[in-house]
């Protein structure tokens, strides 16, 4: 879920120290990403995105980097962006049910293998034996 506390980018020197702040309160009183919503209520400015699922290799490599040290429930740090103080609430974490083979694909696939290994020793075996006569 991403979280951001709106700041122009031309905002002057007090607004940035003042949003700086906003953010550090808003990072001690996080808890979790249900209470985000409920949370921003105190901030002016305050939006959070609904949350959105992600492929993790489709994300940017840096990202991807801070988010394999952290865990559900976790806040990355704070960056600075065009639309303000932008932070990323990690909410849940899913392997993908559908890329991870089943035990039956798995079975099916040795055994296809077993079979075709069997064959072509079997092809190699007939060759090695054959009697050709020319006449």
């Amino acid at each position: 879920m991403r979280v951001v506390l709106t700041l122009t980018p031309d905002a002057p020197p007090a607004s940035v120290e003042r949003r700086v702040k906003d953010t550090q309160r808003f990072v001690k009183e996080f808890k979790s990403c249900a209470e985000i919503p409920a949370q921003l209520k105190s901030y002016i400015g305050g939006q959070a995105d609904a949350p959105a699922t992600y492929a993790f290799g489709g994300l940017d490599p840096r990202l991807q980097q801070a988010l394999s040290k952290r865990k559900p429930g976790d806040l990355l740090p704070p960056s600075r962006s065009e639309v303000g103080i932008e932070m990323v609430a990690i909410c849940d974490h899913k392997v993908a049910a559908g890329q991870l083979p089943t035990r039956d694909s798995i079975e099916d696939n040795l055994f296809s293998q077993q079979l075709s290994m069997m064959s072509r020793r079997h092809l190699r075996d007939l060759r090695r034996d054959a009697v050709i006569e020319m006449r």
